[in-house]
């Protein structure tokens, strides 16, 4: 499916495919791994796994990494999540790289995976709680971490594109 170049530079036979089985992938592991933590954390029950992370049951009513967790307008988040997953589509759909198609499709797997959430619950499942001696960090979920993910690898591809195009002028 991937050409033999690397995964940074080549052009996968159908882009669209790669994007697709990352959305894919995505959306499954992260509503899997809510209905475990619904099914066997109980809600505001902290699970310690290592000392700097534990799970915590909690739901988001605002959006990504609870940001406007108290404002009222369904239709405006609604609005917004769909001009959101249009964009990330169209981008997915025009990479020119499987790095791109993965990337954009690990965010657009993501916001799915929290719609679905947002839908079915009317809001979003929380668990994951990063935290060092009196530090915090804001309790997010598969989904958010795969859209932090898929920006980072967008990062990468630009880095090197950059850094391929200042070799080639040399």
């Amino acid at each position: 499916m991937i050409d033999d170049d690397s995964l940074a530079t080549s052009a996968p036979r159908n882009k669209a495919a790669v994007g697709l089985a990352a959305v894919l992938a995505t959306v499954l592991l992260d509503q899997f791994v809510k209905y475990l933590i619904v099914l066997r954390v109980p809600y505001g029950t902290e699970v310690r796994v290592f000392r700097f992370l534990s799970f915590l049951h909690v739901h988001n009513s605002g959006v990504a990494f609870s940001f406007f967790r108290n404002h009222d307008s369904a239709a405006l988040l609604l609005v917004t999540v769909g001009v959101t997953l249009l964009v990330v589509w169209f981008w997915l759909k025009n990479s020119g790289t499987a790095l791109l198609s993965i990337g954009y499709g690990m965010i657009l797997g993501g916001a799915i995976g929290n719609v679905i959430d947002r839908i079915a619950r009317g809001q979003v499942v929380d668990f994951i709680f990063l935290h060092w001696q009196g530090w915090t960090f804001a309790i997010f979920n598969v989904a958010d971490t795969a859209i932090t993910l898929g920006v980072a690898l967008l990062l990468v591809h630009a880095f090197f594109a950059r850094a391929d195009q200042g070799r080639a002028s040399e």
